[in-house]
């Protein structure tokens, strides 16, 4: 197996014991957004009234009135079932409600000897209490969702996540989970020493028409996520075992929505390269799915590139990239602390694992095309995604 480099936190509390509680186990964790259960129709029960008054004035009714009679009851309960009130503050909808008998229904009968009329909507209306929409509850709960959806608008950091729309839970856990990457890569992390990366530094292989920008992009929950075969992955793929080429293993796959497009736009502006956390195998088998040509993807850094911390968070040392220079060197990762030693070269983007609706690629592609004329992309990053600053924040602001 590769050899992994550990280097240890410069605190004398350990990485991450300046931390609070509430604040450990901040890497990341699979999104499930709660289902509210499915709400099943009522039931209900007939019409008492009904039914004892058919019952009263039978005696008074020819067999064969008697029969009418019945499926006249019965037209008139189905007519109830479908009936809905409509106002301009509120829409009421009736699925057989539950009638109770009362005497004040007496004024809107007419019985006599051959006919019986009874005006069903007028009794339905004055005398049964029916579930109505609280207009002020609904109004309270209008203006509720809309002050969230401006304080999103107008909050300082809202553009760390780059689609258009967002639910206020999604972000509030990306902010948090890209503040505490942070926090921890600047309060904890202490890189090695420059003469220690170069000698440890790797060529990667340059495109037959370099850009002179390299974009880095990490693999799992950024351009894709793997997953067991039994979680009904989208795609199946083989990778070579670690140990022996003669054996190997399925991954169950998802690749996130519009990766494709992000590859082949981008691949205009940047020199485009993986650098994963995962094992050498592994990321083989899923760029060779991804780009089965190699016109996008020049090359793979994985976890034997990585630095290791003692708390087993894999840090990517962008000065392990030989000849690339970081003026003009980005790398794109859920995980912030994977940046850590070079937090201005570093995108965090939305961590991904099913959401077939997800449109961040699709949004990031305009970011990084603007970050590609810059004369420095960490200057570019510094004062358009404020990530020191946002380090600097207080939990409770943020």
């Amino acid at each position: 197996m590769d050899k992994v480099y550990h280097f240890k936190g410069k605190t004398t509390q350990g990485h991450l014991k300046h931390m609070t509680d509430n604040q450990a186990g901040f890497y990341s964790e699979e999104e499930v957004e709660d289902t509210p259960p499915s709400m099943k129709p009522s039931e209900t029960k007939k019409s008492s009234f009904q039914s004892n008054f058919a019952l009263s004035n039978s005696a008074n009714l020819s067999d064969d009135q008697r029969i009418k009679q019945r499926g006249a009851n019965e037209q008139e309960n189905n007519d109830f079932e479908e009936f809905t009130i409509r106002s301009p503050s509120q829409t009421v909808g009736y699925n057989k409600p539950t009638h109770q008998h009362s005497n004040s229904y007496s004024s809107n009968l007419k019985v006599g000897p051959n006919s019986l009329t009874v005006d069903i909507k007028s009794r339905f209306l004055t005398n049964h209490s029916v579930s109505t929409v609280d207009s002020d509850a609904e109004a309270r709960r209008i203006t509720k969702k809309n002050e969230i959806i401006d304080a999103l608008l107008s909050h300082p950091f809202r553009h760390l996540i780059f689609s258009n729309s967002v639910t206020e839970a999604t972000f509030k856990k990306h902010l948090t989970l890209t503040y505490r990457g942070l926090v921890y890569a600047r309060k904890c992390l202490k890189g090695p020493s420059d003469k220690f990366i170069k000698s440890k530094q790797v060529a990667v292989p340059d495109p037959k028409y370099p850009k002179g920008k390299t974009l880095l992009l990490d693999l799992d929950e950024t351009l894709i996520h793997s997953c067991s075969l039994k979680e009904n992955p989208d795609h199946i793929i083989k990778a070579k075992s670690d140990n022996d080429d003669k054996l190997g293993y399925q991954i169950g796959l998802r690749v996130r929505p519009y990766c494709l497009e992000f590859l082949q736009k981008l691949a205009q502006y940047w020199d485009i390269y993986i650098f994963t956390a995962s094992s050498p195998t592994y990321a083989s088998a899923i760029v060779k799915f991804l780009d089965p040509e190699g016109k996008y993807i020049n090359g793979i850094l994985n976890r034997s590139n990585c630095m290791e911390t003692k708390n087993g968070f894999f840090i990517k040392d962008l000065r392990i990239v030989k000849g690339k220079d970081l003026k003009k060197t980005v790398l794109v990762d859920n995980l912030a602390h994977s940046f850590g030693f070079q937090i201005e070269n570093g995108i965090p983007i939305l961590e991904w694992h099913q959401d077939k609706n997800d449109l961040e690629l699709k949004h990031l592609i305009g970011y990084l095309i603007e970050a590609s004329q810059a004369e420095d992309v960490r200057v570019f990053n510094r004062e358009r995604l404020r990530l020191i600053e946002l380090s600097d924040s207080r939990v409770e602001d943020i």
